[in-house]
């Protein structure tokens, strides 16, 4: 009996290991994704607002290669992020699910940019928007990491990404109203 209940305590805490070592896989492939994603995201907001506030050519082929750079680590993030979302508990989940409905936005606030039916503001707001939700997810991540040490790293990290954020908004607003004339 001693030895059965050993066999099988030794098969429960093998399967829950492994499944901790596949969750923190998916957590990590999660922050991976997010280093590029908020420069991206930065960059096509940034090269949207000046396209909005002078349509000049260069700011065209500007917006073309932001979007191209966002567009591959969209693809990216569709294939993980439900799969990161399904490993978390509800709290982490939500956000997750938060920022994906956010992601096809993008496309209508892309339509209106090429179609000059949008102000510099809402162009802002609208990146804003999907930031502020990939920043949301990526602390909600870290908040659930398993051991206290991670935990505090990834609870940093969207700080940081909040302060970087930040910073790239004000280029943004500033860099549209140079280009706009004020």
């Amino acid at each position: 009996v001693l030895l059965l209940s050993g066999v099988g305590l030794s098969a429960y805490l093998l399967v829950n290991a492994l499944e901790q070592r596949d969750r923190a896989h998916l957590l990590g492939q999660g922050y991976q994704m997010a280093v590029p994603f908020m420069p991206a995201l930065s960059q096509e907001r940034r090269a949207s607002i000046l396209a909005v506030s002078n349509p000049a050519p260069e700011n065209s082929v500007a917006l073309a290669r932001a979007r191209q750079d966002m567009d591959g680590l969209l693809t990216q993030f569709k294939g993980i992020s439900s799969q990161v979302a399904d490993a978390m508990p509800p709290g982490a989940k939500a956000s997750i699910g938060k920022f994906v409905t956010k992601i096809p936005q993008l496309t209508a606030t892309r339509q209106a940019v090429d179609a000059g039916h949008i102000s510099r503001f809402d162009v802002y707001r609208a990146y804003n928007g999907v930031a502020d939700s990939m920043i949301a997810a990526a602390g909600a991540i870290g908040k659930d990491s398993s051991g206290k040490e991670v935990a505090l790293d990834r609870t940093m990290a969207a700080d940081l990404m909040r302060a970087s954020d930040w910073l790239d908004r004000a280029n943004a607003l500033a860099a549209g109203a140079l280009s706009g004339g004020g």
